[in-house]
């Protein structure tokens, strides 16, 4: 319980009808949960801006033990209040660092012993949130909740057309930054569900989070792994780690390229996989440095100039015939309500980032078991677990058939994975040098040696059944499957078998590498055949020779029996192939295309519900990979989302987005005017751009927003964090070191040739000046911390006067001395001026510095930290300096002189913050008395000031309360009062408080 300190032996006739009491942290008095319960129940779709302001949520924090305000059980009401609605919200705002931490301890500390008259409500809030929060949504009350709920806003809620339409401005900050936000995937997702969700996005601030442009990129992409594929490296078998690299080929089949006959046009759309963009000199030092394990070390990776024209890029799409297979089994047993799957709408987490043609129906189906499937344990595992990690954007329609060549039917579930021959022949391995020209001479003689597709596959036909022509007379074991003892008894002796010598009982297992090796081989001996004899001339009458029908179909995907719609679709194929148009076509057209296909030849699965797969029904996945491997470009893609045309403030400073990535926000964000403060990359940034070809001339004339730092050894170095961190890449890294040392222009804070200092920063400032020349404020940051710089050097900063339109300046400087000249040069055009001074300052002439050089400031803001504020012995009353100031901030203790200098001198104040106002640096007492006051009131009256808040300012004595009340006329609010008063006096204050409370007047005032 909690007990009044007050005297109770006090006359009750003095008392004031408003009592000052101790605010007490107990639910009775506080009400603890009413804001968060009346804020649930007045949520609804109709909220337009929903704004979380320090002054608001940090209310209940003045007391141990308070509750704090609950953020995220106010979010759970949102999300309820949206979902199947029309959403009317267009602001979402929190202020910084309002909502705590993740807590590390789970179990709260128990209260102290001075605490003990307290009643801690952790517990009751807990378990109000958990009851109260809409749907089971709500997590935790600190920055995890708040990524949670705002993960589940624009993913899993579905409003009426599955957008946030009118969402315009979307504030973050680091209320946010947690460990789930700092996972690669999660935050790759996040940035992904927010770019796609928000079309008409103008400001988007994560300020001050753990934000990197490796996943930065899924916030303009629609689907950004999709777009940026074709620029990376693939593993030659997903499922080994220890398999072999290779660029994006044509020439085989891609998961990530679309397809025609696929349900949803990608076999792996939306797959959350961050991709790091690189320097095009730091990419291609890479391939010529090592050229057996480039492709390992650039996995995910993407140059410069590859990001920047993905946005105008082509895409494939692997061409079909126009008739795919028909699965009669499942299609005769359909209803009328999922005999088209997708024209049913799936409003599922998965299918959030597609449209609404192309969603597909989701498989529900029953566990596969070993008698239904014939598979092994592994196999059988794996087909039973849920797809996750990256990759794992949409889950397959079934079971996706093995590559592996076995005859024996009664172990084999069907085959639908072939290999393209000719992109065997055509690409080098991954382990290989960069091809030159004697290999692409070499590569023309072996296309020539082998003139069709058919005839390579009738001999490699031959040479697997020579090499398993011992085993073929072994009897075959009986199956339970049907399906399979009909293929194998009319396949006859012609089947091949990869049973082995009867030394061995392991099965030959056909795959990728076995049959790129087989290939090798036949090359090998044509190319002996042909220096040694020459190749006899075939007649043109005569054509080359058939491969088997069984292998055929094993190319094909189909090792049962062959059905009819097996046997029409092979009639037909060659008439659909003949109508293919594998050239060049355009988006529009290509939307016509697939409409007519989706029409007339729907891509068909079986039906839901039922046990369906490879056991089953031979053509239950229509999309495996084809026998031949044909592409066709489609022009004018929309890869990006529509937020990109809108957004004009993208607020990502002091976070890991390197300068890279900068180019690309620069070209492809039309309106962005601002990238947020100490963003100190952004002059790397321009020095990547102008370095590309064709943007030697690049101006930008929407920026407004400019951070630059003078340490480029920190912020102007190539990236290398790429290089995976295991011990065989050991080398590598510490060579990739030195490459990035060598090849950036370094320029420390440590560096003694102050002359060099000066020409750098001249010309850094002459590139931001003459690239962006409409800039309205400029973000420096001065790390020297040694005098390299007077008043003299204004050579150094002339650059600036190009910028007509600077009116804002925001300086962190190690010694002021190195910006008086800037000052100098500038300062006449400033309105509004932010100064952090990290070291200790003078004798107090820099401010009088400021004033002199800067007449039009109408804002003033000095950050000391745990320093003082000096000012000059004389006052300078007989000048005119900061005539124009409306708004003064200190954050930090400051001298009486100083104070005095600024009371005298802004005749037009409004707004005055500051800290203690010291007499010397010993003392830590405000030292401002009625006196004091006094004289300041001589010198300015102020009678514009509107808010006063001075840092513990006592008040000693009832006349001097009374006395700033009264001198005060226009004063709206005013903060940290302390009285030390005794009680009688208190009472009269109040009164004499209400009478001024009627004309606006806002006190906050504690008692001593």
């Amino acid at each position: 319980m909690y007990t009044d300190t007050k005297d109770e032996n006090l006359d009750a006739a003095t008392e004031s009808e408003e009592i000052v009491i101790p605010t007490c942290p107990n639910i009775c008095c506080t009400g603890a949960f009413i804001q968060e319960a009346m804020m649930g129940i007045i949520m609804c779709s109709e909220i337009r801006q929903l704004i979380f302001t320090e002054e608001k949520v940090k209310s209940r924090r003045h007391a141990p033990t308070t509750l704090e305000f609950n953020v995220p059980v106010v979010l759970t009401h949102l999300l309820g209040a949206t979902d199947g609605r029309v959403s009317q919200l267009e602001r979402l705002v929190f202020s910084d660092s309002i909502v705590k931490e993740e807590s590390e301890n789970e179990n709260p500390p128990k209260p102290s012993k001075k605490n003990l008259p307290r009643l801690d409500q952790t517990d009751k809030q807990q378990a109000f949130a958990k009851n109260f929060g809409m749907g089971n949504i709500y997590d935790t009350p600190d920055r995890r909740g708040i990524v949670v709920d705002l993960i589940v806003l624009f993913r899993d809620i579905h409003p009426k057309g599955l957008k946030y339409n009118k969402l315009t401005e979307l504030v973050l900050k680091n209320n946010i930054q947690c460990k789930i936000y700092s996972r690669a995937d999660f935050q790759f997702e996040f940035l992904a569900r927010i770019g796609f969700c928000c079309p008409r996005l103008r400001i988007f601030d994560v300020f001050g989070t753990d934000t990197w442009a490796d996943c930065l990129i899924a916030l303009f992409f629609k689907d950004a792994f999709h777009s940026l594929h074709r620029y990376l490296f693939f593993m030659e078998n997903e499922e080994d780690e220890c398999s072999e690299y290779h660029p994006h080929d044509t020439t085989r089949y891609c998961q990530f390229c679309l397809d025609q006959w696929h349900p949803n046009q990608v076999e792996r759309p939306y797959t959350n996989n961050p991709v790091i963009p690189l320097l095009d000199p730091v990419y291609k030092h890479v391939i010529k440095r090592y050229p057996k394990r480039s492709y390992l070390i650039l996995r995910n990776c993407v140059c410069v100039s590859d990001l920047i024209k993905s946005t105008d890029s082509t895409v494939f799409e692997l061409v079909r015939p126009r008739r795919a297979p028909v699965c009669k089994a499942c299609s005769t047993s359909k209803t009328n309500s999922d005999s088209d799957p997708l024209n049913t709408a799936d409003t599922s987490i998965k299918s959030r980032l597609r449209s609404c043609r192309r969603s597909s129906q989701s498989i529900k189906r029953p566990p596969f078991t070993a008698e239904d499937t014939n598979l092994s344990c592994h196999k059988l595992a794996k087909l039973n677990s849920p797809s996750t990690g990256p990759g794992s954007g949409e889950p397959r329609h079934g079971y996706r058939r093995s590559a592996r060549l076995n005859p024996n039917c009664s172990s084999s579930s069907g085959y639908s994975e072939s290999t393209s021959h000719e992109s065997r022949l055509d690409l080098p391995p991954a382990d290989s040098d960069i091809p030159n020209e004697n290999q692409l001479q070499q590569r023309d003689v072996i296309r020539s040696l082998h003139p069709s597709t058919e005839a390579r596959t009738a001999a490699l036909s031959k040479r697997l059944q020579a090499s398993v022509s011992k085993s073929s007379d072994q009897p075959q074991p009986s199956t339970s499957t049907g399906g399979c003892s009909q293929a194998c008894s009319s396949s006859g002796a012609g089947e091949p078998s990869t049973s082995s010598s009867p030394g061995n009982d392991t099965s030959r297992v056909m795959t990728r590498a076995l049959k790129r090796k087989l290939e090798s081989s036949i090359r090998d001996e044509a190319l002996t055949k042909s220096v040694s004899s020459k190749m006899p001339k075939l007649e043109r009458s005569q054509p080359p020779p058939a491969p088997p029908p069984s292998f055929e179909r094993r190319l094909l995907g189909v090792g049962r029996s062959r059905r009819e719609d097996q046997v029409d679709f092979d009639k037909d194929r060659d008439e659909d192939w003949e109508e293919l148009d594998d050239s060049v076509i355009n988006y529009d057209d290509w939307m016509k295309d697939r409409e007519y296909m989706d029409l007339n030849y729907p891509a068909t699965v079986c039906r839901e519900g039922e046990m369906c797969g490879a056991a089953y029904c031979d053509q239950h996945e229509i999309w495996f990979e084809p026998k031949v491997i044909k592409y066709r470009e489609i022009q004018q893609w929309p890869h990006m989302n529509d937020c990109v045309k809108t957004l004009e403030v993208l607020n990502i400073g002091s976070s890991n987005v390197l300068g890279e990535f900068l180019p690309f926000l620069f070209l492809r964000l039309p309106r962005l005017r601002s990238l947020g403060q100490w963003l100190n990359t952004m002059i790397y940034g321009l020095e990547i751009l102008k370095d590309l070809p064709g943007y030697e001339n690049y101006v930008n004339v929407r920026l407004q927003e400019f951070s630059y730092s003078s340490d480029r050894s920190y912020y102007c170095q190539p990236y290398i964090g790429f290089v995976p961190e295991t011990p065989d890449f050991k080398n590598v890294r510490k060579e990739m070191v030195k490459y990035s040392n060598r090849s950036a222009t370094k320029l420390g804070h440590k560096s003694r040739n102050h002359e060099a200092k000066r020409s750098q920063i001249m010309e850094d400032i002459d590139l931001m000046s003459s690239t962006c020349p409409n800039l309205r404020k400029v973000n420096l940051v001065i790390h020297y911390k040694l005098p390299m710089m007077d008043e003299s050097h204004v050579q150094v900063w002339e650059p600036l006067l190009k910028l007509n339109n600077l009116v804002e300046l925001d300086l962190i400087v190690m010694r002021f001395q190195n910006v008086k000249s800037l000052l100098t040069v500038v300062g006449s055009r400033l309105q509004k001026l932010t100064i952090e001074c990290e070291e200790e300052q003078g004798n107090g002439s820099e401010i009088v510095h400021i004033a002199r050089t800067c007449p039009n400031l109408v804002s003033l803001r000095i950050l000391v930290g745990e320093k003082i504020l000096r000012g000059e012995m004389t006052l300078h009353f007989g000048q005119d300096f900061f005539r124009k100031l409306e708004r003064l901030e200190v954050e930090g203790n400051i001298h009486l002189h100083g104070f005095a200098f600024l009371w005298g001198h802004c005749q037009n104040i409004k707004y005055i913050k500051i800290g203690l106002v010291v007499s010397n640096e010993v003392t830590s007492t405000n030292v401002l008395i009625q006196d004091v006051f006094t004289l300041l009131f001589q010198v300015n009256k102020m009678t514009h000031l509107e808010e006063l808040h001075i840092k513990n300012l006592k008040i000693r004595t009832l006349a001097m309360g009374i006395f700033l009340l009264d001198n005060l006329p226009n004063l709206k609010k005013a903060s940290n009062w302390f009285l030390d008063l005794p009680w009688p006096e208190v009472v009269t204050f109040n009164k004499h408080l209400k009478s001024v409370k009627n004309q606006g007047l806002k006190l906050e005032y504690d008692r001593l």
